[in-house]
């Protein structure tokens, strides 16, 4: 044997484990399915992927792309047991490469959060000035960190720079008690912030009801205002003949009050529609807040679906993905309502906002209805004064 050879052999027997291609173990565990299908394989999968080391963890990141809540479930926990190893063991993970992934805005958003973590774990200092460079990025946590992290410098620097980097930032918010902050220190300051326009919500609304909800059954029923649009149209509602008004939200987060609008009626149906005016085929969100179940319909076709009751108000509870085509577009919801009589299963209400994925602002219009009947085109968002209520 010669010395060349016996060299070659000696370097391939010390490798390192995690040459080792991490491919076919990934696969394994994308494939896990329902029910715990494919576990067996995957927790095979995951042992190899460990033991295979620091070079698995940005395939693995990576992998979140497709990857099933099941699947992401594995891949999170091997990338966790990876990072844990080479910490115990003193050695530096692959901060570059981490830094690369964070910074890669087509990557899983859950993914680019583990990523900066790790990276934040491996050098500190420069991790948060990444993060300052985030706040317009499409992962939630790493946008609301980056805007707290450059509020938190400007603090240091002056009141005056504070102020200027609230203003600057305040467009990026997208959570509520972030941005709630933030308008605030901006009203102490004499410049108001409009927080309607910001979020981008529907301020009115034609709505009719009630229509019948017995045993949850008007769920599932399609009633005429899911066929066609008919704004002068009366239909057979649950207590007699319903027709079509117009109801003006005063809440700055865009609520619309059912139980005083329509009545406090058990078992029961209310649509809410109204027309957004995009300038080109724009993809949006259409986010609702309601304790209700919901339906949302996009011109004319249905794009979500949710038959749950009482789950609270959180905002942005229900989010529907669709497309907007150039010109005006109707949004349709189906706001049920079932007969539970406990005080927190009371509310019977709604509001919707039309963004971006990442829930910011989107330069829309909303056509609105005058009293006289007309339309009004206003940025999406305006809220203006209810209309006076019409003497008998």
């Amino acid at each position: 044997m010669t010395r060349s050879l016996v060299l070659l052999l000696a370097l391939v027997a010390v490798a390192p484990a995690h040459a080792a291609d991490p491919a076919p173990p990934l696969q394994a565990i994308l494939a896990v399915g329902k029910e715990g299908a494919g576990n067996a394989d995957a927790a095979a999968a995951w042992k190899q992927l460990v033991a295979a080391g620091p070079d698995t963890i940005i395939p693995t990141l990576t992998a979140f792309d497709t990857a099933s809540p099941a699947a992401a479930n594995w891949l999170r926990s091997a990338v966790s047991a990876v990072a844990d190893a080479e910490q115990k063991a003193k050695r530096p993970l692959p901060a570059e490469a981490l830094k690369a992934f964070v910074k890669d805005d087509k990557r899983n958003p859950a993914a680019r959060r583990i990523a900066y973590e790790l990276y934040a774990a491996a050098v500190p200092g420069e991790a948060t000035n990444l993060l300052a460079e985030l706040v317009n990025d499409s992962e939630s946590d790493l946008r609301r960190d980056a805007i707290a992290e450059r509020l938190a410098r400007a603090a240091k620097v002056s009141p005056a720079a504070l102020l200027a980097a609230q203003k600057e930032l305040v467009p990026f918010a997208r959570d509520r008690d972030q941005l709630e902050q933030l308008a605030k220190a901006l009203d102490a300051a004499g410049e108001p912030f409009n927080k309607t326009t910001h979020f981008n919500y529907v301020t009115q609304w034609l709505v009719v009801g009630p229509f019948d909800n017995t045993a949850e059954a008007g769920y599932a029923k399609a009633y005429p205002p899911e066929a066609q649009f008919d704004a002068k149209a009366e239909y057979p509602g649950k207590l007699g003949p319903v027709s079509w008004k117009a109801m003006q939200s005063a809440d700055e987060y865009g609520t619309i009050n059912l139980n005083q609008e329509i009545g406090k009626v058990k078992s029961a149906v209310a649509y809410a529609y109204a027309v957004v005016e995009a300038p080109a085929a724009t993809p949006v969100e259409v986010r609702a807040t309601s304790p209700n179940a919901l339906q949302i319909f996009l011109n004319g076709e249905k794009i979500y679906d949710r038959n749950a009751y009482h789950n609270g108000r959180a905002a942005d509870a229900h989010v529907a993905k669709g497309t907007l085509k150039a010109g005006r577009n109707t949004v349709l919801l189906k706001v049920c309502q079932d007969d539970q009589k406990q005080p927190w299963t009371q509310g019977w209400e709604f509001a919707a906002r039309v963004s971006d994925a990442t829930g910011g602002r989107v330069p829309l219009r909303q056509a609105l209805t005058t009293p006289t009947g007309e339309t009004e085109l206003v940025p999406l968002g305006t809220l203006k004064a209810a209309p006076a209520p019409e003497k008998k």
